[in-house]
């Protein structure tokens, strides 16, 4: 673990301090297994590797801290000075004699209906909702509350997963927002399991004002440390694999049901330009698996684009989930998995079935296997011969399914015994 010098007057994050609360900043209600799954994974690695501490979760980017724009900052002549009034101004405005609520029951929950929600984001923003509901004091209390929580924490750990991607400015704005008040408040603020990808300068600049004030920051990615340096970040973040990890995998393997499940982000397909080379993609691997299934840890996302695209192309899709446990139960019925998504690729390897790993634009997939020593194995789409490629790799796991899932299973519980050590180095 990399240890960080003082920081003087730029260091705000306050001491660890023994038995005061731990606040886990995470996906608590989700559309996604995957996030589901992760969440639960760290709740679970805390409260067993700090069992005399009280443990809090709390939702992550909630609606009310969605209050800047990366194209309003950017207008600003010093982007990053805006920023940081806006949150000296919420901490001020914080009503002290509001008290923390009293933790939960601390749950992640799997809800299909935040879809819906997904669904309606841009008429909401384009109504400006959230700004007049702030105007009218509606998150006041909200807000207070949560302020309270950092105030009363000995540590707050943000977990933000993949959420500082390329297209996605404004929410890892809200993530910056509420990490920095949690820094003014003075508990450890700590970042882990971060895949850091922003591409917008205005955000690069404030998550280094950010971030660099932060006890620690664990990346998921040697790639997200060498983007983080680019980005002028004065700290190297741990580089520590991604928190699924802490699964442990089954002993026992499923017996084999003879089918092949295919999961493909079609939004980051999309915005890669490759829908129609995947589309040729999945003609071709249905001709070689006949009655596949097509499933997702993120399900109303990529079964209805897919299916308005190439339905005739898919000969079944699998029912949309209610919780992480129960997408396990049906990723471990299959015989074979392809997926670009990582979370997929995770949580079949922990249900015993063997994985082969497509990557898409991105880095995460890829140093994800080479974290578990695979990576040799991962396929990047859109590379000459990526579809044979990936065809060929899947004859090559089918003709031994049971010895690959074995070696995937014993890699991951390897790696994940490794995150353990690391994280708890770096939180203790």
């Amino acid at each position: 673990m990399e240890r960080f010098p003082d920081m003087g007057e730029r260091e705000t994050s306050g001491q660890a301090t023994g038995g005061r609360e731990i606040v886990l900043v995470t996906r608590m209600t989700t559309g996604n297994q995957g996030n589901q799954a992760l969440s639960i994974a760290l709740r679970d690695f805390l409260a067993e590797s700090f069992p005399d501490v009280p443990l809090r979760l709390i939702e992550r980017a909630p609606s009310y801290m969605r209050q800047l724009s990366a194209a309003k900052l950017g207008r600003r002549r010093d982007p990053v000075a805006a920023f940081e009034r806006a949150a000296q101004r919420l901490v001020a405005r914080r009503d002290a004699s509001v008290p923390p609520p009293p933790i939960g029951d601390n749950r992640v929950c799997y809800d299909k209906a935040m879809a819906g929600i997904v669904r309606f984001e841009g008429l909401r923003s384009r109504l400006q909702l959230r700004q007049w509901m702030r105007r009218l004091g509606v998150y006041r209390r909200a807000i207070d509350e949560r302020l309270a929580l950092f105030a009363a924490a000995g540590r707050v750990i943000v977990n933000p997963a993949g959420e500082f991607n390329p297209v996605a400015a404004d929410i890892a704005l809200a993530y910056l927002l509420d990490i920095r008040c949690a820094q003014l408040l003075n508990p450890a603020v700590y970042a882990i399991n971060l895949s850091f990808e922003v591409e917008d300068p205005v955000v690069q600049a404030i998550s280094v004002h950010v971030f660099d004030r932060c006890r620690a920051v664990a990346v998921r990615e040697e790639a997200s440390v060498a983007h983080y340096a680019a980005a002028g970040g004065t700290r190297t973040p741990v580089m520590v694999p991604d928190a699924s990890t802490l699964h442990r995998p089954k002993a026992k393997l499923p017996a084999i049901a003879q089918k092949a499940g295919l999961i493909l982000n079609y939004l980051q397909i999309a915005n890669n330009n490759l829908v129609d080379e995947v589309t040729d993609f999945i003609a071709a691997f249905g001709r070689e698996h006949p009655g596949f299934v097509l499933t997702s840890n993120e399900w109303a996302t990529d079964i209805p684009l897919w299916k308005a695209r190439c339905e005739a192309l898919i000969p079944a899709t699998s029912p949309e989930g209610t919780s992480y446990e129960r997408y396990m139960e049906e990723l471990a019925g299959y015989d074979l998995i392809v997926s670009s998504r990582l979370h997929t690729c995770a949580l079949a390897i922990v249900a015993g079935t063997p994985v082969v790993p497509i990557e898409i634009g991105t880095f995460k997939i890829t140093e994800f296997f080479a974290n578990l020593g695979l990576a040799d194995g991962v396929v990047r789409i859109g590379d000459a011969g990526w579809a044979e490629r990936t065809l060929a790799r899947a004859r090559t796991v089918e003709a031994d399914p049971a010895t690959v899932a074995r070696e995937q299973a014993a890699a991951m519980l390897a790696a994940g015994d490794g995150v353990r050590r690391q994280l708890r180095a770096i939180l203790t």
